[in-house]
């Protein structure tokens, strides 16, 4: 199943899982992946980075990252192949985090504060001197209990011409691999409407 992608920036997935130290056999076999190339750092450092096409994916001691590009179609033969010789349970906990922008109408720090905000609430009186505002929603899945759906608004600091919007989104128990990509799609849809809202609030 591909990934449903047209407002996405990046789609981040993070599996806590310990991958300890990669020694030089490991990284000879991932090297083996065809659709892997390490990147060698200039200095040291505790984590090893590959490229896989358009994506990033970064081994720590205690988690894998895989840096999606919503165009990629095999990130879960990669991930397989991957889990495979590292002798990792297959059956993981996903933290997926998805990033986007939506175009602001002039500025997004003084249009944030007219689409975002209330009008004449306390908030003003508390920050006499505010330059901009944002909304973070906590969402409770229907079928999940024990777990919140976290999605943020607000300006783009690095560029006040666009509003930043960020969902993070975890299952309530462990899934495969092969359930991933089921789950992804599943948020993926969510954080599109979720989008699209936003875009008909910010554009008012």
């Amino acid at each position: 199943m591909g990934i449903n992608g047209r407002n996405y920036k990046q789609i981040n997935i993070t599996m806590p899982v310990i991958v300890g130290a990669l020694n030089q056999n490991k990284l000879n076999k991932l090297n083996e992946i065809d659709e892997l190339n390490e990147i060698i750092p200039s200095k040291p450092t505790i984590e090893k980075t590959f490229i896989a096409g358009k994506n990033n994916i970064i081994f720590y001691p205690n988690q894998i990252v895989y840096s999606l590009n919503v165009d990629d179609e095999n990130y879960i033969d990669i991930l397989k192949k991957i889990f495979n010789i590292l002798l990792l349970d297959t059956n993981i906990v996903a933290f997926i985090r998805i990033t986007s922008k939506i175009q602001s109408k002039h500025n997004s720090m003084k249009d944030s504060l007219e689409s975002l905000l209330p009008k004449d609430t306390i908030i003003q009186e508390a920050c006499p001197n505010l330059w901009g505002a944002g909304i973070r929603l906590l969402v409770k899945p229907e079928d999940m209990e024990s777990v919140l759906w976290d999605l943020k608004v607000e300006p783009l600091f690095a560029d006040n011409q666009y509003f930043h919007l960020e969902g993070n989104f975890s299952a309530d128990k462990p899934i495969s691999i092969d359930s991933l990509s089921v789950f992804l799609e599943r948020v993926s849809l969510y954080f599109d409407d979720f989008y699209d809202k936003m875009q008909i609030l910010l554009k008012k």
